[in-house]
Parts: C-alpha cells; sequence; structure tokens
C-alpha cells in the first residue's frame, strides 16, 4: 500500500498519541518496515512533517524512471543499434558516452518483448534476461557431476585400464582450451 497524504496525517496524530510504532503500522494496516522507512526519510518520530513528507515523496514520484517516458527518436535510435545487432548493454553504454539520453538495460529489455521482428538480431535468442543479482548463478556449473570421493575403490587401486580421470581447462577470456584423459593404470594420456 502506497502512503498518501491523509496516512500521513494519521500518522503524525498517533505518533503525537503516544503510539509505538507497530501498533500504528497495525491500525494504518500499512507494514512496520513501510512506517520504518517512512519515518527515517522525514525527520524520525519526533521531527515528522506530513506536509514536508507528501512534498517529498511527490517529487521523488515523479524523477522516478517508472514514470519517464522516452520519445520516438530515442527508441528508433535504440532501435537502429538493435537492428546493427548491438546489446542493449552495448546501447547503453553507447548513448551515455555520447551524451545522449538512454533508457536503461531492462527498460531496453521490456520494450523489446513488445517487438518480435527485433528477435534475430538479439545475441541471446528465445532465453530471457537474466536479471543481475538474482539469488543463484548456475551457469557453467556442471549438471549430475560425480565427485572423486565417491568413485569406486577398485579405481584407486588402478589394476585396470579404462579407468580415466578427465580435465577440462578454459583459458583466459574463454580463449583456448586443454582437454586430458589420463587412464590411471598405465598413466597414457590423451590430450
Amino acid at each position: 500500500m502506497r502512503l498518501n497524504r491523509d496516512i500521513r496525517y494519521q500518522i503524525k496524530a498517533l505518533l503525537e498519541a503516544g503510539l509505538l510504532q507497530k501498533d500504528i503500522a497495525n491500525q494504518l494496516k500499512i507494514t512496520p518496515g513501510a512506517l520504518t522507512k517512512e519515518l527515517q526519510r522525514n525527520g524520525g518520530r519526533d521531527e515528522y512533517d506530513p506536509d514536508k513528507a507528501d512534498k517529498r515523496a511527490v517529487r521523488l514520484q515523479r524523477k522516478s524512471h517508472v514514470h519517464c517516458k522516452y520519445g520516438e527518436d530515442i527508441w528508433n535510435g535504440v532501435e537502429d543499434a538493435v537492428m546493427e545487432d548491438w546489446s542493449p548493454d552495448e546501447i547503453v553504454g553507447r548513448r551515455k558516452n555520447e551524451g545522449l539520453v538512454t533508457p536503461s538495460v531492462p527498460t531496453i529489455y521490456r520494450w523489446l518483448k513488445n517487438k518480435p521482428e527485433l528477435e534475430p538480431h538479439l545475441r541471446h535468442l528465445g532465453k530471457s534476461y537474466r536479471k543481475r543479482g538474482q539469488a543463484k548463478d548456475t551457469r557453467g556449473s556442471i549438471r549430475d557431476q560425480q565427485w572423486i570421493d565417491d568413485r569406486p575403490a577398485i579405481v584407486d587401486r588402478k589394476v585396470r585400464f579404462g579407468d580415466f580421470e578427465i580435465d577440462l581447462i578454459n583459458g583466459a577470456h574463454h580463449k583456448g582450451n586443454l582437454f586430458t584423459a589420463n587412464d590411471r593404470m598405465s598413466g597414457f594420456c590423451i590430450r
């Protein structure tokens, strides 16, 4: 629930009545965290001014990127760059370097969802944009990997041919790779 002017005046009245923050939050049906943030942003419990708080909130809401409307000329520039196979990250970086107004990378991806004709120019066809900071990044991990500790005991005895240890080393910046397969008994190595 978004706080409005009426709620802010109720907060002020309940603070002056000496209620605890959690009781104010319960009475106004807002989260205690939202009330805490509201008070921290606007002078604290003793200095809270609902007029100033509301004016500040309105000002911040107007500046918010959510309400920013980009003109057709900006989107035409973005579209031209996509047609040249630029990624949204490259578009934002280039436009900023040139001092041009630019939407954010996530905003460009949202805009591209409504432009299926541009999809062939994206590098990650059909894959959705991975928002930064997601809980776990699984790129590059090996599925169903088996640990050395779990291998059969006979392999450690080195008595049979065909028990290979395999390793893959990727070079810096993914340039060049080294694959090795070593037979444990004979020491035969494939590179």
